[in-house]
């Protein structure tokens, strides 16, 4: 009987563990966790629910935004029509594929991602889209000149490239 209850016990503690590492929430250009893009928003209690509240774009429509948790860590979502739009992580803990998170250095990103494509976001703030990461972008907490921002060509200065971390992580789904 002890026999048989040992191997039950290492079984549930394998499959534990399994699960919790399965269960690691990754973003990817799908979504993130069970919010994806383009499918309707998953049922949520108290526990995940931190807000909800109706806003506008800038044509006038309206749409909802939700503030929920995914394993612990907020995420603003958007969804219009019913359906959700776009995904934004603005906290550290949930990480892409290829481990990157909001908080980290802009030189870590562009080690990972070689082929990112950089856009003016708001402020001017500098957004990366990888080639290889379809449905994801990346915009940082530092401002640099319009000039650079427009000039692909042009390197983002060193330290700028040091010292700039991801601000927020944008999910917007794969266009195929």
């Amino acid at each position: 009987m002890k026999l048989i209850l040992g191997g039950v016990l290492a079984f549930c503690l394998a499959l534990s563990a399994k699960n919790c590492h399965a269960n690691e929430q990754i973003v990817d250009g799908r979504g993130v966790g069970d919010f994806i893009i383009g499918q309707v928003p998953p049922r949520l209690g108290e526990e995940r629910l931190v807000s909800r509240q109706w806003q506008e774009d800038e044509n006038g429509k309206r749409y909802e935004r939700l503030e929920a948790r995914v394993a612990g860590i907020p995420v603003d979502v958007e969804v219009h029509d019913g359906r959700i739009w776009r995904i934004t992580v603005m906290r550290r803990g949930l990480r892409t594929r290829d481990g990157s998170q909001v908080g980290d250095r802009l030189q870590k990103l562009m080690r990972m991602n070689r082929s990112l494509r950089r856009e003016l976001g708001p402020g001017p703030s500098l957004v990366l889209f990888p080639k290889d990461l379809c449905g994801i972008s990346y915009m940082t907490d530092a401002d640099l000149p319009e000039s650079v921002m427009r000039d692909p060509s042009t390197d983002l200065p060193a330290t700028f490239v040091r010292e700039a971390r991801i601000r927020w992580i944008f999910v917007t789904g794969c266009k195929t």
